[in-house]
């Protein structure tokens, strides 16, 4: 199977890069490779889905997935309708500090987050060896 959807896939690849790069130049290669990658990887879902009833797919991870792809587009949209493009280098880590920030806050408004999740926040926190003081307030009111 996993020949099969390697196999389904690349000829995929072919046919858009084909179609795609005369368009979009190396945009388009980039947007056929995604394309074919998310093909093969929701064929291998979905047969793992039908052999053993194992899905990736949780609340947990569909609600901050579907939030984030709405900010990224909110922030997008605004940057190109005021045509921010060519803004400076200090605008566009402001915006993306921002994205992440809001990317976890959602995730702890939402409650979509496992013991797991903390406890690899609580073994980074430990490897840096910085200590992230309102983040373990928070994080100890969670658990």
């Amino acid at each position: 199977m996993i020949m099969y959807f390697n196999l389904i896939a690349g000829c995929i690849n072919v046919i858009l890069n084909y179609f795609l790069i005369p368009l979009f130049g190396i945009n388009g290669a980039a947007l056929s490779t995604m394309i074919s990658l998310s093909i093969i990887n929701s064929l291998f879902a979905v047969y793992l889905f039908k052999i053993s009833k194992i899905h990736p797919l949780r609340k947990n991870f569909i609600l901050p997935v579907m939030i984030s792809v709405v900010i990224i587009v909110l922030f997008y949209s605004l940057i190109v309708f005021f045509n921010l493009e060519k803004i400076n280098l200090l605008f566009k880590i402001i915006s993306c500090s921002i994205v992440i920030i809001s990317y976890f806050v959602i995730i702890i408004i939402s409650k979509s987050y496992d013991k797991e999740d903390l406890q690899l926040f609580l073994m980074i926190e430990k490897k840096i060896g910085i200590r992230f003081n309102i983040l373990r307030k928070i994080i100890k009111r969670l658990m």
